[in-house]
């Protein structure tokens, strides 16, 4: 079910709605408008300006541009608050606003102004959002004459309204971004859940453990975009951080997540094993639901895609119906730019990429439980020392659900951290993508996929790529053109030649680390559009075509 987009009828005539038709331009999020002839009443423009994710700079210049007497309608969606900027609102100030400077995280506002009025529209309403819910449907039917008339009022003073950040930012000028001015009335509550498809969806029972760092916009960036998840339950999250980092006490309580110090340690890792051995059994989640047997933990510095739980619940029924699946992750190691491109795509690996994933109890407590200290020592993008067994298969989406953002400082690992997370990469923007082939996912469909997809795939030999590296990659485009949206297959004796395919892709490369994102043998990856694959002669599945040398012309 869609969200109910605004709409705007002129003369009878919608000018800008929640579809696309012949005549009718399509709304969405921030702030909709439409200006009309003042005399003739005669639709001139139509603009959408998303003032949540973009600042107000487009908007800025369309609001400069409107001609004197020309008539403004403008209707917002959903958040239009987070990025207007003070000019933008003094711009609507003088189309006739006279509450635009009150405007909170997701109230719903209409205003029909002119450019030059003088004083303030009466024609103007603002509904703010309350408890959580979304603010209440503003429905007008009115004539306006052509030329509006002001009313000689003053825009009430900015009010603010969230005094609990206030105090908070009062206490912490750390909080920069977070406690700036035009920020500080922003209201923290969980997004609503819209689609009614997903009410009482059992993904939103699954305990979240965030692993908090020592960065501070670090953690502000992984609650804030933990809370924008649609049907997010805040009593369902604990954030878990070293006693030395007191300052979170405070930032958590704005979000209404709980809160656990741990005994401080040398290093994350420690502080990681602690709250995965801990987040099983705490006596809060208990009350909220039965005894956990998945939990979903957020490593340190994660920006949450819009559509994490959607993907995380997606997922659920494979994780629980698949004996050899261990965990679901939100992270793709190979996730590159070029490389990463279709948000409907999961595949399934042996490694763990760690950052953002969702675990099983059962494999947990088989293999972790007491363990934690020699198993996962490391950070988990160096590699945990896992079970070689079936039962380590991890799900990968091929468009990333979490951003990490780029450490600070080296701890004598520049070229990983490098290599990790100082190259380009995608994340998935789109807000609900629907998962293709779920249920392909489990082990045996799987397997039968890819051997599918190796008997069906043109194959490239190695030696055409011979000379091939990142800097050269270029000339994989005669190669593998993107128009074709096919499979292809690449063949690799050894981990020596597979370590050069992976440099020519411009895939996962690093000094003593092996290649990442492997499933029995067989790297799967997007390049231009296509589906690739290396593949192993000594794989399982390099038996699934007779003639391993087959070569391209």
């Amino acid at each position: 079910m869609q969200m109910l987009l605004p709409c705007c009828c002129t003369d009878c005539r919608y000018r800008i709605c929640s579809y696309i038709a012949k005549g009718i331009k399509n709304s969405g999020r921030g702030l909709n408008i439409v200006t009309l002839n003042g005399t003739s009443r005669q639709v001139l423009k139509v603009a959408t300006f998303d003032t949540y994710a973009k600042d107000s700079t487009t908007l800025e210049i369309f609001l400069v541009n409107i001609m004197n007497e020309e008539i403004v309608v403008i209707v917002s969606f959903d958040d239009s608050s987070k990025k207007l900027s003070d000019f933008a609102k003094s711009l609507l100030n003088d189309l006739g606003s006279s509450q635009i400077q009150n405007m909170q995280f997701r109230s719903q506002w209409y205003m029909v102004g002119m450019k030059g009025i003088q004083g303030f529209t009466k024609y103007e309403q603002l509904e703010y959002s309350k408890d959580g819910n979304w603010a209440p449907l503003i429905d007008r039917k009115f004539c306006i004459p052509t030329k509006i008339k002001g009313q000689t009022v003053k825009p009430d003073p900015l009010i603010i309204k969230n005094k609990s950040k206030k105090d908070f930012c009062d206490r912490h000028v750390e909080y920069t971004d977070f406690c700036d001015e035009s920020h500080l009335d922003d209201g923290i509550f969980p997004a609503p859940q819209t689609n009614p498809a997903w009410e009482n969806h059992a993904i939103f029972s699954i305990p979240i453990v965030v692993v908090a760092g020592l960065s501070h916009t670090g953690l502000q960036m992984t609650l804030e975009t933990l809370m924008m998840q649609p049907g997010i339950n805040p009593k369902m999250v604990v954030v878990m951080f070293d006693e030395n980092f007191a300052d979170a006490v405070d930032l958590v309580a704005l979000f209404g997540f709980h809160v656990i110090r741990l005994l401080s340690s040398n290093r994350y890792s420690d502080q990681f094993a602690k709250s995965i051995d801990a987040v099983w059994d705490l006596s809060f989640f208990a009350k909220e639901t039965k005894k956990p047997d998945k939990v979903i933990v957020l490593e340190e510095d994660l920006i949450l895609a819009v559509d994490f739980l959607s993907y995380m619940g997606q997922l659920l029924s494979t994780l629980e119906a698949d004996d050899t699946v261990a965990a679901v992750s939100a992270w793709n190691v190979n996730g590159y730019t070029g490389l990463s491109s279709d948000p409907t795509l999961v595949i399934r690996t042996d490694g763990f990429p760690g950052l953002g994933f969702m675990l099983k109890r059962s494999f947990y407590e088989k293999h972790l439980r007491g363990h934690m200290e020699t198993c996962c020592i490391n950070r988990s993008w160096l590699g945990w020392t896992l079970p070689t067994a079936n039962s380590t298969d991890i799900l990968v989406p091929d468009v990333s659900r979490v951003f990490r953002l780029p450490p600070d400082g080296s701890g004598g690992n520049d070229a990983l951290l490098e290599e990790l997370f100082r190259r380009e990469r995608v994340t998935n923007s789109e807000p609900s993508p629907v998962l293709g082939s779920v249920h392909l996912l489990v082990n045996k469909k799987y397997d039968a996929l890819i051997e599918k997809l190796v008997q069906s795939a043109r194959v490239i030999t190695s030696s055409q790529l011979d000379g091939c590296s990142r800097e050269t990659g270029s000339q994989l485009v005669g190669l593998f053109p993107p128009a074709s949206r096919s499979a292809f297959l690449v063949y690799y004796g050894s981990e020596t030649e597979l370590r050069r395919l992976c440099r020519c892709f411009g895939l996962f490369s690093a000094p003593d680390q092996p290649p990442k994102g492997l499933y029995k043998e067989v790297l799967r990856f997007s390049f231009n559009n296509n589906q690739v694959l290396l593949v192993s002669s000594q794989s399982v599945f390099a038996q699934a075509r007779s003639d391993p040398s087959v070569q391209v012309n």
